[in-house]
């Protein structure tokens, strides 16, 4: 099961990364009456063309952006990654950037921020989860960064950090949001204890790394779904996701993307 599990990783990941369309439909009245069931948890945003016969929805449940696809009857509701295998391109992610553009950059458009709240989560918690040191561990504070390899504000956050002299430990935890290549760089960096190493690998440089450390990809994919399960288990919906500790209390902040942020929680050498 493993060896087919790398072989099929291997080969999305050796495609083309190409930006799908999403083309805009009118669905039949029974799927939308379907949907107007769900209201008011659930406002339909928009509709678009799923793979085959599926019909793609874009809608906001309790006022968080969501994407799923539903059958022309509207009875079911399918969620998940939908990567066009003729081009690597992820349905499900386009249709995120045409729907929510101004979620995906509130995040990282350097805007002052909401401040951080006391976490119902405790410290003891945050430490069960897998992840990659970085920093000094001995002195200051210390943060845990929720992310995923496929988010460009995360990997803007790590590229900035990596450049202060931070006092205090930062633990990367790597999630998988974004699709195919997210997860697999997450399983990758977690298997390897390294952050660096994987972030430069695309394409086939990934299906070499994956090819060449199978044992180390297969701990880290266990080590990435149970973060993954965190997340959903508390509602976690973006990243980057801050928690740190402050004066022995654990404080968190959603979309906490800003170097200035995070080095001022920690401190600055």
């Amino acid at each position: 099961m493993r060896f087919n599990w790398i072989a099929a990783v291997a080969m999305v990941m050796s495609l083309p990364a190409i930006a799908e369309t999403v083309e805009a439909i009118k669905p039949a009245n029974e799927v939308v009456a379907a949907m107007k069931k769900l209201e008011p948890h659930m406002a339909v945003t928009g509709w678009f063309k799923g793979p085959g016969n599926l019909i793609g929805v874009a809608a906001r449940f309790n006022g968080e952006p969501l994407v799923f696809f539903t059958d022309p009857q509207g009875k079911y509701m399918l969620s998940g990654t939908a990567v066009n295998l003729e081009n690597g391109s992820n349905l499900i992610a386009a249709a995120t950037v045409k729907y929510f553009t101004p979620d995906v950059e509130k995040a990282g458009s350097g805007q002052p921020l909401p401040s951080p709240v006391k976490s119902a989560i405790t410290s003891d918690t945050m430490n069960k989860l897998q992840g990659i040191s970085q920093g000094d561990r001995t002195k200051g504070e210390k943060a845990y960064v929720i992310f995923d390899f496929g988010c460009k504000y995360c990997m803007k956050l790590y590229e900035s950090v990596s450049k202060e002299k931070i006092a205090g430990e930062i633990i990367w935890i790597p999630v998988t949001m974004t699709g195919e290549a997210s997860t697999t760089k997450a399983a990758l960096a977690l298997g390897l204890g390294k952050m660096d190493r994987v972030i430069a690998l695309n394409g086939r440089a990934l299906v070499d790394a994956v090819i060449l450390n199978r044992e180390a990809l297969g701990r880290g994919a266990l080590a990435a779904e149970a973060n993954s399960n965190f997340v959903k288990q508390h509602n976690i919906n973006s990243t980057p996701y801050i928690f740190f500790s402050k004066n022995g209390v654990l404080m968190e902040h959603d979309g906490y993307a800003n170097t200035a942020g995070l080095t001022s929680a920690l401190g600055v050498k």
